[in-house]
């Protein structure tokens, strides 16, 4: 399967004794693709980022010495930039218009296994800020007219980022995404990521996720495959 601006990752996998992770329904706070094994509960917890959350009145300054509105008012409701579609490389003016719910203060601490087999890893878990947020997308050439429910993540008034995992029917225009190959995939999954910063600008990326394996027979060593296509880009328009 042909894949333009796709990254795939192959693994080895015994047919009938290991898998692709299923897609886990929790929210797993780095900002990428969710998904995981079953682990159940006979399998120790690795380690992990434990969170506490504080809600906020919006002008309540947090623990990281800004608020909600800071931060809303540094970002702005409207931002504006270029998409690009990845398909033909054609180009839309696009609108985000961003409305802000509620803010919570989110600490998070380094959780590690008190028994087990521990990795040799280096885990920071960074505290922020959480905004509940609408997020309307808008281009020019009415491909996207979509809103959505999402978490904004900052660290400091200048910048908060979000990401989410959709289905092609969560989109008006689920036609955008029929050049996917999806043929050979168990795993499909939308995921959008952007950035929204003080000024008003804003970038992101729309892109389908892939995971499949081949096809072998029972005790055979086969391959599992993982890959995410782009779909489209968008960054702030020129000069700005």
């Amino acid at each position: 399967m042909t894949r333009s601006r796709s990254t795939l990752l192959l693994l080895p996998l015994l047919v009938g004794l290991a898998a692709c992770g299923d897609k886990d329904d929790d929210d797993t706070g780095d900002g990428g693709h969710k998904g995981g094994d079953d682990t159940g509960d006979d399998v120790a917890e690795g380690p992990h980022c434990e969170e506490t959350r504080t809600g906020l009145a919006m002008d309540e300054a947090s623990a990281l010495g800004f608020s909600g509105a800071d931060l809303a008012a540094a970002i702005g409701e409207d931002l504006s930039a270029t998409l690009a579609w990845q398909k033909d490389g054609s180009e839309t003016p696009m609108l985000v218009e961003v409305h802000v719910d509620s803010v919570a203060f989110v600490d998070q601490e380094v959780v590690m296994p008190d028994s087990g087999d521990v990795p040799d890893i280096y885990l920071e878990c960074p505290d922020y800020l959480a905004l509940a947020a609408s997020l309307q997308l808008e281009t020019a050439d009415g491909l996207l007219g979509d809103s959505f429910i999402v978490e904004l993540r900052a660290q400091d008034a200048t910048a908060a980022d979000f990401s989410l995992q959709l289905e092609f029917d969560d989109f008006d225009h689920p036609e955008i995404f029929a050049h996917v190959d999806t043929t050979d995939a168990d795993v499909v999954e939308v995921s959008l990521n952007g950035v929204l910063r003080a000024g008003g600008k804003t970038s992101g990326e729309l892109a389908v996720w892939m995971e499949g394996s081949s096809d072998s027979e029972p005790g055979d060593v086969g391959t599992a495959w993982a890959g995410t296509e782009t779909v489209a880009m968008w960054s702030p328009k020129d000069g700005e």
